[in-house]
């Protein structure tokens, strides 16, 4: 079986990676530059701030649900209702 060998000498790519990203640089920047501002306008905040903190309020709901089963009132109501099965 023969198998075909391929061949690529790294230093050519980077070389030729970095050359093409020098030759465009002042574009890519330009990109770069838009997509800074568009994500610093009032609106994106606003909507990242929305975002994060329901994602922390549904969390913190979570854990305190969590917390009330696993060591609060709801354990209790949970171990008297599984003895209370257990019993009849």
């Amino acid at each position: 079986m023969n198998v075909p060998i391929l061949h690529m000498d790294l230093n050519i790519a980077k070389e030729n990676i970095t050359t093409a990203m020098m030759l465009h640089q002042g574009e890519i920047a330009k990109q770069i530059q838009i997509e800074v501002d568009k994500q610093c306008s009032v609106e994106a905040i606003e909507s990242l701030i929305e975002f994060k903190v329901s994602g922390i309020i549904k969390q913190t709901i979570a854990e305190t649900i969590d917390d009330y089963y696993r060591y609060g009132k709801g354990k209790n109501e949970i171990k008297d209702a599984v003895l209370k099965a257990l019993n009849n």
